[in-house]
């Protein structure tokens, strides 16, 4: 307490000035106000000095907010009178640990103050916030809803997806966790009731004390009702009721795909929605692509001009680095959970292509296929004895989006399960021992103490799989289907769930413990969107398998670093001060995949690659063909030669980890040695977003604008290993790059040749100085050497092992030096400087079972509410 004032009169105050500021109240008015009440001046500015304290006990989180906008600080957090936060905190405390909740707190708390006050005039809000697949977006905008609520928002409507199974599995979580049996909640919805109000909105808006609540389905049927009922209260009510429209899965159906004449039905609808006087519209996705190439100009549309809200990665939360390594350590491929699935099994896997022609499929029961249903059960058998019978259990096969391929497929999973489960009942030899053999392979490749659990005998696990097997229902869900998934049921439910889009948007698969893969997609959102393994799998980490193509690894793999290098953008552009405005987030463009379907990209500036601020390097090599690895050692060498004979002396370079190593390379070297040196250079076939033709044609570019003229060529040594004599530099040894293992026998994938430590070599460093790390690393670089390019030379040795123990990774085994090139750009003279790149095309509506779905929802929800009219 202070000496005049007890801190209890100190927070009614503070309590006081936040209301009247979420009120719309500034905090000269407040001030003002307070004086004419007689309250001392320095009670006042103790009062003023505690809620803007409250205010920066919010800030921690990565958030890009326009620095110069019209916004005022007005939410400090929670308040001990609050009546809807309170009960949802402490629903999450029985179900997240600590750390968790505090992490949902922060990041709502924030979000919510960079929205503007419910009581301000007239205000439309357009918010992004970023999270992470299967990681708790709807506990985030439950909290955001229910804080929203406190502080004077009135109206709360939630879109949740396009089908009635993800609005129902929304609404069943909203009435558990955010509305209980509160009396301050309206809810306008409710399970297996979507919106239909008939209830006048103006006597709710103006006169109900409390708050209203709505899941709504993205369907047009829906969305004109809810838009109609709400302009009928009239704008005077309107006023009364400030609205926060929470867009789950924002990227899918709510972005406009029409022409420039005219927008999509949906996104014309919710910029319909939004001219509500008192809007905030904050879209929740882990797949922010679509969003972030929405035209920012169009302030009716939904680009988030206004905040974007990077989740910070949630404590326990099974992400792609978990299952396909660190992008930033060279030795981690992650996991050793994934199980390739032969080329010849997955296309018998998936239905031909063709009109009808799977009508006529009888697809086969592959051994990997059955390989993972063994799994399942013996997975979940140790599940049960681990932690008991009471959680679920659920296995994804995902192999088409054609609705009658499922019907096919779980014919055959039917009948594999059924002869599995008699020669189970009855000890078939034979049934036994591939249970037992496939329980010991995987057991030890994931061994249950690298998460601190308990190994399981062989002998324990036995007598539990009679039991586990006979539990399994076979579920098929898509629109077609009459048997849904649910996980309502007092009994834990243990499934073989077989299904397309309904499964890979937002529905969570509880207990998901095995997953068969082969569906193939051709965008971003839509692969990411399929991963549904991310999530959290406390109790029985060791336990998940996951069966792909090596292509679908690979693809995953590569979108793992596209997904942080949108994350490390968000966190540059706040540190940098910049609005969402100028943010222009860059997508690293992939050979074999869309960033998003095409109808999305109509405003995106470009379909091109830029290097600019980039770090390409190569990763895949031909270990075997011995021709190629010697003619690129002969080119770095030829480099070296070439910038010693023309007058270049060899200096020392700091390198990662400590400035006490030293590198040895050249400055000053001109461009033409660099460009000359990449014409010699052959990068592999499957290197495609780093060819010698994109890196010249962005080099040329660079240099008639003035950059890149001057370069630095550093040669990467390794404590040890074969050492190798290099012209000017002398003898260096060779580093150490294993591969991943169980990909294709000639094919070196190492994933990444420069670590984050190597980015701080070729940079000028005082002897005093720590280099910083992650972001901040870039931001230096291009401080220091704004126009340079930088050149990394890595001989790797021949016989790189991985490290002891591994199962994830393989000795390289290469027929010679390995000859890796990894090349540091600055940020580009012109911030539109791109090259032209060739990307795979992407029909407009690829996912035929959910424009299907869409269709028929629509259908039935327009006859549904036409009958209740007429009622």
């Amino acid at each position: 307490m202070t000496d005049a004032y007890p801190d209890d009169r100190i927070d009614n105050f503070a309590d006081m000035v936040g209301a009247w500021v979420a009120g719309g109240q500034s905090l000269d008015s407040v001030r003002s106000y307070l004086r004419i009440t007689k309250t001392p001046d320095d009670l006042i500015e103790l009062a003023i000095a505690r809620f803007e304290m409250r205010m920066s006990d919010i800030n921690g989180v990565e958030v890009v907010v326009d620095p110069e906008g019209d916004h005022t600080a007005w939410y400090a957090g929670p308040k001990a009178a609050d009546r809807f936060w309170p009960p949802v905190k402490a629903a999450l405390q029985q179900r997240l640990p600590a750390g968790a909740v505090t992490d949902v707190d922060k990041v709502t708390s924030l979000t919510l103050s960079k929205l503007h006050a419910p009581g301000t005039a007239q205000f439309s809000d357009r918010g992004l916030v970023l999270g992470y697949v299967q990681s708790g977006k709807t506990t985030n905008f439950m909290a955001l809803a229910a804080k929203a609520a406190d502080a004077g928002y009135k109206l709360i409507v939630v879109l949740s997806g396009v089908t009635d199974s993800l609005r129902d599995q929304t609404q069943e979580r909203v009435d558990e966790v955010l509305v209980g049996d509160s009396a301050d909640w309206f809810p306008l919805t409710k399970r297996g009731d979507d919106f239909a109000h008939s209830t006048g909105a103006r006597a709710l808006f103006t006169k109900f004390n409390g708050a209203l609540i709505a899941v709504v389905k993205k369907n047009p049927a829906r969305l004109r009702r809810l838009r109609d009922w709400m302009t009928g209260a009239g704008k005077i009510a309107m006023e009364h009721a400030p609205l926060l429209l929470i867009d789950d899965e924002a990227d899918q159906a709510s972005i406009n795909v029409g022409d420039a004449a005219r927008a999509s039905t949906i996104n014309a609808l919710l910029r319909d929605i939004l001219k509500h006087p008192r809007s905030a519209y904050v879209a929740y996705t882990a797949t922010p692509f679509a969003n972030l190439l929405i035209d920012p100009r169009n302030e009716s549309d939904l680009y988030p001009r206004d905040l974007i809200v990077s989740m910070p990665k949630p404590a326990g939360y099974f992400g792609p680095e978990r299952l396909f390594g660190n992008i930033d350590l060279p030795d981690d491929a992650g996991l050793d959970m994934i199980r390739t699935i032969p080329a010849g099994e997955a296309v018998s896997a998936r239905p031909p292509a063709g009109l009808g022609a799977v009508n006529t499929w009888n697809p086969v029961l592959g051994s990997e296929l059955r390989r993972s249903i063994l799994w399942f059960i013996l997975s979940t058998a140790a599940k049960r004895q681990r932690n008991g019978n009471g959680q679920h259990s659920t296995m994804l096969i995902h192999t088409s989006m054609l609705s009658e391929a499922h019907f096919r497929t779980r014919d055959i999973v039917s009948a594999a399960l059924d002869a599995i489960r008699v020669g189970i009942a009855t000890d078939d030899v034979g049934v036994i021992n591939e249970l037992h053999e496939v329980w010991v392979a995987e057991s030890t490749r994931v061994p249950a103490s690298r998460f601190d659990h308990a190994s399981l005998e062989w002998d324990d696990l036995l007598p539990a799989l009679r039991g586990t097997a006979d539990d399994i229902d076979i579920v098929v869900d898509n629109y077609k289907s009459r048997d849904r998934l649910s996980y309502a049921s007092i009994t834990p439910t243990t499934a073989i769930v077989i299904g397309g889009n309904t499964l890979s948007r937002g529905l969570t698969l509880e207990g998901l413990t095995a997953s068969y893969f082969v569906r193939s997609a051709s965008a971003y959102d839509t692969l990411l969107q399929m991963g549904r393994w991310f999530g959290y799998r406390s109790g029985y980490e060791d336990l998940c398998r996951i069966w792909m193509t090596d292509e679908l690894r690979r693809w995953f793999r590569d979108l793992s670093r596209v997904e942080q290098e949108i994350r490390d953008e968000i966190a540059r552009y706040r540190r940098e001060g910049l609005s969402p405005l100028e943010l222009g987030v860059r997508i690293r463009l992939h050979p074999d995949l869309a960033i998003t379907e095409a109808s999305k990209m109509q405003n995106a500036v470009n379909a091109s690659l830029s290097y600019s601020g980039r770090n390409p390097q190569t990763t895949v090599f031909r270990r075997h063909d011995s021709e190629r690895l010697d003619r690129n050692i002969r080119a770095a060498k030829h480099l070296l030669e070439t910038i010693q004979r023309h007058g270049g002396a060899v200096e020392e370079f700091a390198a990662g980890g400590s400035l006490n190593q030293l590198l040895r390379g050249f400055r000053d070297v001109p461009a033409e040695y660099i460009l000359r040196f990449l014409a010699e250079y052959e990068f592999d076939e499957d290197q495609r977003e780093m060819t010698r033709e994109l890196l010249s044609t962005y080099i040329r570019d660079e240099l008639k604008n003035g950059s890149l003229e001057k370069w630095r060529a550093v040669v990467m040594e390794g404590p040890s290993g074969e050492k190798i004599e290099l012209p000017g530099v002398g003898q260096v040894g060779t580093v150490v790059r294993s591969r991943i293992a169980n990909t294709d026998d000639d094919i070196a994938n190492i994933r990444i040749l420069t670590s984050a430590e190597d980015r701080v070599a070729g940079i000028d460093w005082e002897s005093d100085e720590t280099p910083p790390k992650g972001a901040d690393l870039l931001v230096e670089r291009s401080k220091r050497h704004p126009k340079e390019g930088i050149l990394r030379l890595y001989l790797i040795d021949r016989t790189s092992a991985p490290k002891a123990g591994s199962q994830t990774r393989a000795a390289l085994d290469a027929a010679g030096i390995v000859t890796g090139i990894s090349v540091d750009f600055p940020e580009s003279s012109t911030p539109d400087q791109s090259i032209g790149y060739v990307i795979a095309a992407v029909p407009g509506a690829e996912d035929v079972e959910e424009a299907e779905a869409a269709s028929a929802a629509d259908d039935a929800d327009e006859k549904e509410l036409d009958d209740t009219d007429e009622a």
